[in-house]
C-alpha cells in the first residue's frame, strides 16, 4: 500500500527539470552548434573531445550538467528576447534611439530584425554580460507593459464602451498636440457616440452637456503620456543595446555583406551529429582500400614495398581530401577532424 502513498506524494511535487537532455541538444544541428560555441568559449575542447569519442568518465558528469543547464538558461533568455522582437518593435525602438537609426539606415528595419534574430544566440554565448543586460531590459519592458500599460489600456477600453466611443477615434484625438484642435476632435468623438436625443440635448445646452464628457476624456491624456513616456524610455534603452550588436564581428561581417548584396548564408554551422556522421568506419575504409587496390595497374602484389607505401599514402591523401571537402569546420568540425586524423594514423598500418 505504501507505494500508492509514495506515488501520490510524488505526483504533487514539482518534477525535476531534466529536459532538454544533453543528448537532445547534441542531436539538433543548431543547438549542438551553439553548445559547441559555448564549450569553446569556456575552454572545454578536451571535454568536448571526450564527448565525441565516447570516452567520458564519472568525473565529467558534474561539469557536463553545469554546461547543459547554462546552455538551457541562455536559450530560454534568447527565446524571450526573440519573441519581443519584430519589424514593428524595431521600428519603435529606432524612433527612440539615434544609434539604432544609424544601423537601420544601412540595411533597413526588416533586414536588421532578421539579422538580430539569426545572430542573437551566438552573440549571447560570446558575450554573457550583453545577454544579461538585454534580458533585464526586455523583462523590465514586459513588466511595465503588464503592470501599467495593459491596466491603462483596459481602463480606457472600458471607458469607451461605457460612453459609446470608438477607441481608435478617441486615441487619435487625444494624441493631437494642439490643445484647441484636440478639444475640437474630442467633442466630435463624443458627439459621434450620441444618439439623436443626446445630440439634441447637447445642442440645446450649447455644448455644456458634451463638455463634461470631453473633460473626462481629456483628463486621461496625462496618464497616457506618462505611460507612453515610460515605454519610450525603455524602447530607447533596448534600441541602444540592439544597435550595439554591430560590435560583434560576425554581426558586422554579415551586415557588411548585406549592404553590398552578397550572399550571407552561413554554411559553417555544422552540428555534432552532422560532424560525427562524416567519420568513416574501419570496415568502410578497408572496403574502399580494397576497391583502390583493384584499380592498380599490374596488380598490388607486383609492387615493391616502397611502391606499396606510396599507394597507401596516395589513397589516404585522397580520403583526407574528401573528408575535408565535406567537413565544414566550426567547433565540432575541428573536434571530429582531430579524431579523423587519429583514425587515419591508426589505420594506416592496417591497410594490407
Amino acid at each position: 500500500m505504501l507505494e500508492h502513498y509514495e506515488k501520490k506524494e510524488q505526483e504533487q511535487e514539482d518534477p525535476i527539470k531534466v529536459e532538454p537532455t544533453l543528448k537532445d541538444i547534441l542531436s539538433k544541428n543548431e543547438d549542438s552548434f551553439l553548445f559547441g560555441e559555448m564549450m569553446k568559449k569556456e575552454g572545454q575542447e578536451h571535454l568536448s573531445s571526450k564527448i565525441a569519442k565516447g570516452e567520458l568518465s564519472e568525473f565529467d558528469i558534474q561539469n557536463l550538467d553545469k554546461y547543459r543547464t547554462d546552455f538551457i538558461e541562455i536559450s530560454e533568455k534568447v527565446k524571450v528576447i526573440k519573441e519581443s522582437i519584430s519589424n514593428d518593435t524595431i521600428n519603435a525602438y529606432t524612433k527612440n534611439n539615434p544609434e539604432l537609426q544609424k544601423v537601420v539606415g544601412l540595411i533597413g528595419i526588416e533586414s536588421y530584425t532578421k539579422l538580430i534574430k539569426e545572430k542573437l544566440a551566438s552573440v549571447a554565448i560570446q558575450n554573457p554580460d550583453f545577454l544579461d543586460k538585454l534580458s533585464s531590459s526586455v523583462n523590465r519592458k514586459n513588466s511595465l507593459k503588464i503592470e501599467i500599460y495593459d491596466g491603462l489600456d483596459k481602463e480606457i477600453t472600458e471607458l469607451c464602451k461605457k460612453k459609446n466611443i470608438k477607441p481608435e477615434e478617441y486615441m487619435n484625438a487625444l494624441a493631437l498636440k494642439d490643445e484647441t484642435e484636440r478639444e475640437k476632435e474630442l467633442r466630435k468623438t463624443v458627439r459621434n457616440g450620441y444618439n439623436w436625443f443626446q445630440k439634441t440635448g447637447d445642442w440645446l445646452s450649447k455644448g455644456e452637456w458634451s463638455k463634461k464628457r470631453v473633460d473626462l476624456l481629456s483628463s486621461k491624456k496625462e496618464d497616457v503620456d506618462f505611460v507612453m513616456g515610460k515605454m519610450k524610455l525603455h524602447q530607447g534603452e533596448l534600441g541602444g543595446l540592439l544597435a550595439g550588436m554591430v560590435g560583434n564581428k560576425d554581426v558586422m561581417d554579415t551586415l557588411s555583406k548585406q549592404l553590398i548584396g552578397e550572399n550571407t548564408q552561413d554554411n559553417s554551422k555544422q552540428g555534432f551529429k552532422e560532424s560525427k556522421g562524416l567519420l568513416p568506419k574501419e570496415i568502410d575504409l578497408q572496403n574502399k582500400w580494397g576497391d583502390h587496390k583493384k584499380q592498380i595497374k599490374g596488380g598490388w602484389d607486383k609492387l615493391t614495398p616502397d611502391q606499396q607505401d606510396l599507394e597507401k599514402e596516395a589513397f589516404l591523401k585522397q580520403q583526407d581530401e574528401m573528408f575535408k571537402k565535406e567537413n565544414k569546420q566550426g567547433f565540432w568540425g575541428v573536434i571530429f577532424g582531430a579524431i579523423y586524423d587519429s583514425f587515419i594514423k591508426d589505420n594506416k598500418d592496417k591497410l594490407k
